[in-house]
């Protein structure tokens, strides 16, 4: 979750990742993603604006089509769970704010979805493997 190289195989609709900084994340880390939805591509960079490790992750697009906040948040709740809190904040303009209510709702159902495959990547045992062609709805 606190590593990019991960991040197409739980992240919905994303179809590339790369780090422009090197790894691992820290403070000032850039992120460039490509994704698609509602049908178009979108062509991001996030910068990492704060961290701390294994615990919280805040960014904030510094070149997006529209102005976006992004936090992955993880609490221990015991020896072996935790509670994963995603958080997106944005605004939308062009097509999307044309689309805007159902933008929301769509952005709200990827999330479920992202959390769907984060819950099962994070059950499973290290040695079992993910179909990323194919992952878990």
């Amino acid at each position: 979750m606190f590593n990019p190289e991960n991040d197409m195989r739980w992240i919905g609709g994303i179809i590339e990742v790369r780090d422009i900084s090197k790894l691992p994340v820290t403070v000032g880390s850039r992120i460039h993603r490509v994704a698609t939805f509602l049908g178009k591509e979108i062509d991001y960079i996030l910068e990492i604006i704060d961290f701390e490790e294994n615990h919280f992750l805040g960014m904030e697009a510094v070149k997006s089509p529209f102005p976006m906040k992004v936090s992955y948040q993880v609490d221990a709740e015991n020896e072996t769970s935790c509670v994963v809190n995603m958080q997106l904040e944005g605004s939308t303009k062009g097509f999307f704010m044309f689309m805007d209510r159902l933008s929301t709702i769509m952005v709200g159902e990827t999330l479920k979805g992202d959390l769907r495959r984060l819950k099962e990547i994070m059950e499973r045992s290290d040695t079992e493997k993910i179909d990323v062609e194919n992952p878990p709805e």
